[in-house]
């Protein structure tokens, strides 16, 4: 985690070998799991009074790039 803040959660994941698939790119469920992790802190961050757990209902992601090495960045945001 790289960032809490007020209404944001920054999450930031060092890419390694083993976080990709056998034709060498990012593993999809790589990039979903930053995603869902950075959501759930965000619900977390958001939880109303007296509330002290949540359950994720749906997620959904359209794969517009990959990586092969470096790092990912995930900003998750209430909506």
């Amino acid at each position: 985690m790289v960032a809490v803040e007020s209404g944001r959660i920054r999450m930031r994941l060092s890419l390694r070998p083993e976080h990709l698939a056998p034709n060498g790119f990012l593993h999809a469920a790589v990039m979903i799991t930053l995603a869902d992790t950075a959501c759930g802190y965000g619900a977390l961050a958001n939880l109303p009074q007296g509330a002290s757990n949540f359950t994720t209902v749906e997620l959904k992601c359209n794969f517009l790039g990959t990586a092969r090495d470096g790092a990912i960045a995930c900003d998750a945001t209430p909506v």
